[in-house]
């Protein structure tokens, strides 16, 4: 079949333009960077940035161990009345015979040691308290936009939440220790006069 005149020409001139524009087209440079999986300078760019982010220094540090400051309230808390002296110093149903004033002397001076380190247990915690300051965490998260110290700032905001928790704990032990020698206190008073009392009369020394 033979094209007609008009249809040739045009056919010639539409591949003398098309020629000219694929012949503009090229394949992708390829970026030769040893280990480089990728072909084109703007992911090999954000490639290389990722990988400065996530190995960045800095941004941990903020935080501090509670262990070694609750050791040493405990040491001034269970000075005084403890789970390993408790049934020493609240004898309970037993006559204190000759021995009533050492015995009396001994649960006083344990009970108020305790009492003492209650108190002076809330007051080193309060003075902890207004001691705390967090802007240096707030500080390091809005001055870095690094993922590597992110996440370090991060894991210590964690930790500080967990060492408060940690205080808080401490807290409600002092407070059962305080409220268990109340309690203690108040029953091993009468127990011991009773035991006394009957004592006497067994010795012919009772009215």
């Amino acid at each position: 079949m033979k094209l007609s005149k008009p249809i040739a020409i045009a056919a010639v001139l539409m591949a003398a333009a098309v020629s000219p524009a694929l012949a503009q087209i090229s394949a992708p440079t390829v970026i030769t960077v040893p280990g480089s999986v990728t072909a084109d300078a703007p992911t090999e760019q954000n490639t290389g940035i990722t990988a400065l982010s996530l190995t960045a220094p800095g941004g941990g540090g903020t935080y501090t161990s509670a262990t070694g400051t609750i050791s040493t309230f405990d040491e001034g808390l269970f000075s005084g009345i403890s789970a390993s002296n408790f049934s020493q110093v609240f004898s309970g149903w037993l006559a204190c015979q000759t021995n009533c004033t050492i015995i009396a002397q001994q649960v006083i001076s344990a009970s108020l040691q305790t009492f003492y380190a209650a108190l002076s247990d809330a007051a080193q915690n309060e003075s902890r308290l207004q001691g705390e300051n967090f802007t240096g965490i707030s500080t390091m998260s809005q001055n870095t936009m690094d993922v590597a110290p992110l996440l370090r700032i991060s894991i210590d905001t964690q930790l500080q939440i967990l060492r408060e928790l940690q205080f808080i704990s401490h807290q409600l032990d002092v407070l059962n220790t305080a409220t268990a020698t109340i309690g203690a206190d108040r029953e091993n008073e009468p127990a011991i006069t009773a035991a006394q009392d009957l004592w006497l009369m067994q010795v012919g020394l009772g009215g």
